[in-house]
């Protein structure tokens, strides 16, 4: 079974607890956040369903054995065992599992896309269930990510105007992990306040401007600049301003993954004006093969340092764009 939107996702999982749980979720989810989110969300499930479940998290790092051979051990004091394995990429012991999974055992796979898993899919499909985000319209994103924006104020005892959401997308971008951060800072701004406006977002968020971020994180990943340092040693600056590095990268990766085809590319990712799809082939034709992908790594190291590791942002910053710039052409 396979869905193409959180909401249905969301709406299976009501419907499917306790007793009907897939042995076997795959999670093809672009963004590390909110693929990190949904897998923990499937973690809360089966615990509800057995306090006691054995849950261990396994990397692309690890071992396939390692990741199953958990999932055939149940542990003495619980009835399910559950492997959370993100980063999976494809292998014929997974697709193996999937038309054989293990009683009473919960399999949870993260990807970033869903290629490498269609095999797994396609052999576990009775016993497999999917969530993939991979071909989400940038449209449909928006919308799901406003609303999200709306879901974590009223987490937090506070109703959201929709305007606000809005607009607070608008300025911070469509970046859960920055949109996140950014709503915790206004309902800290908000006080004692139950309703948040557009007054509120404005007062927080107006600095992080979307057309100002749009243009840096262009110039950082289509072009040679790097960043002003009273800019990007302001931590509100740079988590939103991730997010922007982040989108652009992803296109990137999508032009890479379409070969460079401008009327393909053109169908595919109609939020493109002409104009810029234009200006981004002309660079696109400059860089190495793997500057995207290499590039989203990079961005998901700069971002655990961020929250990790304490270092200056400035030079966490600074860190990322040189060796971003270390896989161009001009710097061999």
């Amino acid at each position: 079974m396979k869905f193409a939107t959180v909401a249905a996702f969301e709406k299976h999982l009501k419907e499917a607890f306790p007793d009907h749980l897939a042995p076997v979720f795959i999670l093809a989810i672009p963004c590390d956040f909110e693929r990190q989110m949904m897998l923990q969300k499937i973690v809360e499930v089966i615990h509800q369903k057995d306090p006691s479940a054995h849950v261990l998290k396994f990397s692309e790092e690890s071992p396939i054995e390692t990741v199953l051979s958990h999932l055939n051990s149940p542990g003495l004091f619980s009835k399910h065992a559950v492997s959370v394995y993100d980063g999976a990429a494809k292998n014929e012991k997974l697709s193996h599992y999937a038309q054989h999974p293990a009683p009473g055992a919960f399999l949870l796979i993260g990807s970033r896309d869903m290629k490498a898993l269609a095999d797994v899919y396609q052999k576990g499909k009775k016993d497999v269930v999917v969530l993939d985000l991979s071909e989400e319209k940038p449209w449909d994103r928006e919308r799901r990510l406003q609303d999200f924006v709306l879901r974590e104020a009223h987490k937090q005892g506070r109703r959201m105007e929709p305007a606000a959401a809005a607009l607070l997308l608008e300025l911070v971008g469509p970046d859960m992990p920055s949109l996140f951060h950014e709503v915790e800072k206004i309902i800290c701004f908000a006080g004692d306040k139950t309703q948040i406006t557009s007054t509120d977002v404005e007062a927080v968020s107006k600095a992080h401007h979307q057309a100002t971020l749009w243009k840096l994180a262009e110039s950082v990943i289509w072009g040679k600049e790097g960043v002003s340092a009273e800019k990007s040693s302001d931590l509100s600056f740079t988590l939103p301003f991730l997010g922007q590095l982040r989108y652009q990268l992803e296109i990137g990766h999508k032009m890479s993954q379409l070969k460079g085809k401008r009327d393909e590319i053109s169908r595919q990712l109609p939020q493109l004006r002409p104009a810029t799809l234009e200006k981004y082939l002309s660079q696109f034709a400059k860089k190495r093969q793997r500057f995207f992908q290499d590039g989203l790594i990079a961005l998901y190291e700069f971002e655990v340092a961020l929250k990790s590791s304490g270092l200056d942002p400035d030079l966490l910053l600074d860190r990322f764009i040189a060796k971003l710039h270390e896989n161009t052409p001009s710097a061999s």
